[in-house]
């Protein structure tokens, strides 16, 4: 079974104990960005983090997939859960933008139907919904932190 889960920095520094992270996530929390763990099986496999841009579009700004949970699919769920968000808040219409820095992830969105403008990437409502369709049949749903 595979959780989304809004984490928090106590949960980064925790995962940071288990797991060798490419990128810094604390310091993305840090800089008030959504930062959502993939859980499988009760197991972290991956991050994403990125932010809301009102009545436009969610920008994802990274992703990793940890090494030996790669070519398994999770990166295409971890970018189908920032297009679900986007769906969910009002006038985005599940428009995701993101800037690839590595050609071998460029082909990949390019697969997936992104137009490309460069180094950025945008995803429009058609290929959110083919991308979610693909990767999250089913739906989801993000465990949110809440605040006390």
């Amino acid at each position: 079974m595979e959780k989304y889960i809004q984490l928090s920095r106590e949960d980064v520094e925790d995962a940071k104990q288990r797991v060798d992270f490419q990128f810094n996530w604390t310091n993305e929390i840090e800089k008030g960005r959504l930062v959502i763990g993939l859980y499988h099986d009760e197991e972290l496999v991956g991050l994403v983090s990125f932010v809301r841009h009102r009545d436009l579009f969610n920008k994802l700004l990274l992703i990793e997939v940890l090494e030996d949970q790669q070519k398994k699919g999770f990166g295409g769920k971890l970018l189908a859960i920032v297009m679900w968000d986007s769906f969910l808040q009002p006038d985005n219409d599940g428009f995701v933008q993101l800037k690839s820095k590595k050609t071998d992830v460029e082909t990949f969105y390019r697969h997936l139907g992104a137009i490309e403008y460069g180094q950025n990437k945008i995803f429009q409502t058609n290929e959110s919904l083919m991308i979610l369709k693909r990767y999250l049949p089913e739906g989801g749903e993000i465990q949110w932190i809440t605040k006390k």
